[in-house]
């Protein structure tokens, strides 16, 4: 977490500390309030740290509790002055007295790290003054971003909290994550030859915005545009062929997922494509080829939009072309997409860029594909989004001509797992289906 991203915000770590009455109650009560109306995405924390008080000479012996501290990290689209606000008015909401300095408190929430800022305001110091002296935020920040670059520095902040000789006091239970929504990745494709029967080729302009405005009006946060169909036996395109039935209305795409508010990403292996979206405004490119083209690779380390890269063994994806039946699906997902971080790192496209998709159908038997959405968090990597693409594909076992009706009951089986999961972004036909379906889990929540 080491630049900011214009389009999930800007990376923050956030230091909690209480050490006065329910003092574990207080931290995850703040766990939950920046959880939700936005102010952080992608939130991970570490585990909770017991240390004695800091206290100045003189100090009452009432004050003498010992602190629980936590360090959290996220995204959020505030300002830094926007994300002090919101932690004071945390604080307050939660019922934090004011006792004078080093008294004990309810809660204390610090913004520690704001992207790659450095603020010196009379009300705001990032990085924290004393944050590097501490090994109850250096050593809570280490497990969960290691390799964050805390400016001024020049090091990492498991570098930095090397220092730190004394094994550090964790304490159970650990603090719960709250359960934030999964986001709805609109699929509208603009071809022939889509394998679930929704291609909209040749359609006039006003057909393909009518169908853009019913996803957006369903719910979907991201309008994933494809012009080539990726589905066995399909076609390939050329990057020309592509563009001839993209640029007739990509501008006018544009304009309306701005208006909305709503990501626009172009699905797509070719670079020209990719480059030529970038120049009239897109905010994700989906690389089904799993950024393995060098020209591909050039565009991306040109930009700073997101990249969507995709597991797969071949594209189109090929029935002669799939993992053997005694691959350990697991263990391989995890090691390709910890080769993919490193590899595409090396080339200057940080990690807080990516957003990665197993590829589901892509090279992977029916048996396969259900592992990898069964396990989810047993191959994932912590601080890269996912991406799942599993919406009426064969793997749900439907005949060939099973109408999307039933395809889309079955896909919204897995759906409600993957949300459960906490996957990030699902890849779906059926935008409306799938907020219905998150709306009764959050009401069984209750």
């Amino acid at each position: 977490m080491q630049t900011t991203t214009k389009n999930i915000g800007t990376p923050v770590a956030i230091g909690l500390g209480s050490n006065w009455g329910h003092r574990l109650e207080f931290l995850q009560a703040a766990v939950r309030a920046l959880g939700q109306d936005i102010l952080l995405s992608n939130m991970r924390i570490s585990r909770v740290m017991e240390t004695p008080a800091l206290l100045k000479e003189g100090a009452p012996e009432l004050w003498n509790k010992p602190f629980l501290n936590a360090v959290l990290t996220g995204y959020t689209p505030l300002s830094a002055e926007g994300m002090l606000g919101a932690l004071k008015r945390i604080e307050k909401m939660l019922g934090r007295e004011d006792r004078g300095v080093w008294a004990p408190r309810e809660i204390d929430l610090d913004l520690l790290l704001y992207g790659q800022q450095v603020i010196k305001a009379e009300n705001l110091i990032v990085p924290h003054a004393q944050m590097l002296s501490r090994d109850f935020v250096m050593q809570p920040l280490a497990q969960i971003a290691p390799d964050w670059v805390v400016p001024e520095t020049n090091k990492t902040v498991i570098q930095l909290a090397q220092i730190f000789a004394s094994p550090p006091n964790w304490i159970e239970p650990r603090l719960a994550l709250p359960v934030q929504p999964t986001q709805w990745v609109g699929i509208l494709n603009i071809t022939p030859d889509s394998f679930s029967m929704d291609g909209l080729a040749n359609a006039r302009v006003e057909q393909v915005l009518q169908a853009a405005q019913r996803l957006i009006d369903e719910g979907a946060r991201v309008l994933d545009v494809g012009a080539e169909s990726t589905r066995p036996h399909a076609t390939p395109l050329s990057a020309e062929q592509e563009w001839t039935r993209l640029s007739p209305v990509w501008k006018e795409l544009r304009a309306l997922t701005q208006h909305y508010k709503v990501l626009l990403s172009v699905d797509t292996r070719h670079a020209s494509t990719a480059a030529k979206c970038l120049e009239l405004g897109v905010d994700w490119v989906n690389d089904v080829s799993g950024a393995q083209n060098p020209e591909m690779l050039g565009v991306l380390q040109q930009s700073d939009c997101m990249v969507v890269v995709m597991h797969s063994l071949t594209v189109p994806a090929s029935h002669a072309e799939i993992w053997a039946d005694n691959v350990d699906v697991v263990s391989s997902m995890r090691a390709w997409m910890l080769e993919t971080v490193g590899r595409l790192g090396r080339l200057g496209i940080a990690s807080e860029r990516l957003i990665l998709d197993p590829g589901i159908g892509f090279g992977k038997t029916a048996s396969q594909c259900e592992v990898l959405l069964k396990f989810v968090n047993e191959w994932r990597l912590p601080h890269v989004p996912l991406l799942i693409g599993h919406s009426r594909k064969s793997f749900l076992g439907l005949p060939k001509d099973a109408p999307n009706e039933l395809r889309d009951a079955a896909t919204l089986e897995w759906s409600e797992q993957l949300a459960l999961q906490r996957v990030e972004y699902l890849r779906v036909h059926d935008v409306a289906g799938h907020v219905q379906m998150f709306g009764a889990l959050r009401q069984k929540a209750k």
